[in-house]
């Protein structure tokens, strides 16, 4: 899929912008508050809907106005050249694609893949399980029409039967209300647990490969060849195998953030992306010795395993689901809240079998949380059969050259990208990379700059 034009008017602090693309790379430099992320906020608006900076849709509207618009074509693998426009209000928003109007969510995702790298991606590592759950809320949901689904109805049962122990009551009546909640829930609860085991483990093997392709070179970790492109990157391993490296049975159980209180923020949700070790239906799988350039030492090697909040119901059907919610109703019903179900679940990150939290390096933390946005466009690309359009937001500042020169190199190969990326920084890429197609953004406007490649890095440079 690629980008070839985006209409941007009273956005943010973009009045008025439209710019045409050509070729796969883009990359907006200039100061800071300038106006570079806002034009990726709404690149990535045209995907999932929704801003990945807030969950306040009105902020979005420049001030004074009381409309923003975006509108873009879009060269489709499925749909060939596609036009989607939006218009956002104060009271919601209307979607348009090739002139029809878009009425429901489940119509509209997944149509338009696109994956953002921000700062804010460390949050995937060192947050609380609640990022996690988002982060997979919105990957899974966007391709699989019956996670989105099973979350939706999940939600509305959870909201009415935490509102109803908020309310309180006791005796017969008030558990035969209570049970008539936890049907539905139960029914969800076993089909989003399901659906989100069997999505964790296609996430883990192509973050496997991934990570080991970052941060090459790493205390014994893979070594690339130096040619590899993102097919290489995130393509999952040929074959895969139990992780041989032994679990720490140090790992912190209740570290800051890993345990969400209850309440709201406890509802899964499509707004704004430590279980026990190898719960059934989980693994741990590793990257494969036959990955193009790549010998992996399983030890230095990341993994992603599902940790569900009740480890004995992993697999587990309706039935199971319903007899585990009417055995914690008492307890449920003391704390007016429901404690335990998907709603809870976190993603174990690990790094040679030990926590990446925990014990990780802040370098290994950066390349682990590039790693998974790297399996995200991987696992939409294999579910869709459509290259996402990768968002970089200036995520590369903080690591090392060598893990910042691995990141660019191996996101596209020059002869033949296979996706397109648009980039921000203060400064361009380095000269080796190869050519991008180069904006200079100032007070909300957007000039592109000709200038010769070479000359315009040296400048920087200088």
């Amino acid at each position: 899929m690629r980008l070839r034009s985006i209409t941007v008017q009273n956005f943010r602090n973009i009045a008025f912008a439209e710019l045409k693309f050509g070729g796969g790379r883009q990359f907006f430099t200039g100061e800071n508050a300038q106006g570079k992320t806002n034009l990726l906020e709404a690149a990535g608006f045209i995907s999932a809907l929704r801003s990945f900076r807030t969950s306040d849709e009105r902020t979005l509207i420049a001030r004074g106005n009381s409309e923003a618009a975006i509108a873009c074509v879009i060269e489709h693998e499925k749909f060939g050249e596609t036009q989607v426009t939006i218009r956002l209000r104060a009271g919601g928003k209307e979607v348009r694609c090739d002139g029809e109007r878009i009425r429901k969510l489940g119509d509209y995702l997944g149509r338009f893949p696109i994956v953002v790298f921000t700062s804010q991606d460390m949050l995937l590592v060192r947050g609380s399980p609640g990022e996690r759950r988002r982060w997979l809320d919105l990957a899974f949901a966007g391709t699989d029409a019956g996670y989105l689904r099973a979350l939706q109805d999940y939600h509305r049962a959870l909201v009415s039967r935490n509102q109803l122990l908020k309310r309180g009551g006791a005796g017969a009546g008030f558990d035969a209300e209570l049970s008539a909640f936890e049907q539905p829930l139960a029914r969800a609860a076993a089909g989003l647990s399901a659906r989100r085991a069997a999505g964790i483990e296609k996430l883990n093997a192509h973050a496997a490969t991934a990570y080991a392709r970052i941060a090459a070179e790493e205390g014994g970790g893979a070594k690339p060849d130096g040619s590899a492109n993102l097919e290489d990157i995130a393509k999952p391993p040929a074959q895969s195998e139990a992780s041989p490296c032994p679990q720490d049975s140090t790992r912190p159980q209740n570290l800051p953030g890993s345990q969400d209180t209850p309440g709201p923020q406890d509802t899964p949700s499509l707004q704004n992306s430590h279980g026990p070790q190898n719960s059934p239906g989980s693994q741990n799988l590793t990257g494969s010795q036959n990955s193009p350039g790549l010998q992996a030492t399983p030890c230095h090697q990341a993994t992603l395993t599902y940790a569900p909040s009740v480890a004995a119901l992993a697999n587990a059907g309706e039935d199971a689901w319903a007899a585990h919610f009417a055995a914690m109703r008492q307890r449920d019903i003391i704390m007016r809240a429901t404690l335990s179900g998907p709603h809870r679940d976190d993603c174990d990150l690990d790094i040679g079998g030990r926590s990446a939290r925990a014990f990780a390096s802040e370098g290994q933390q950066r390349s682990l949380a590039l790693s998974l946005r790297l399996a995200e466009a991987a696992y939409l690309r294999g579910q869709t059969g459509v290259q996402p359009v990768l968002l970089a937001d200036d995520v590369l500042g903080e690591l090392d050259p060598q893990r910042r020169r691995r990141f660019w190199a191996g996101l596209n190969d020059d002869a033949a990208p296979a996706h397109q990326i648009l980039a921000t920084g203060t400064t361009p890429p380095d000269t080796g990379l190869g050519a991008w197609q180069l904006f200079e953004v100032r007070g909300g406007g957007f000039a592109e700059i000709k200038k010769d490649w070479l000359t315009l890095r040296a400048a920087q440079d200088t």
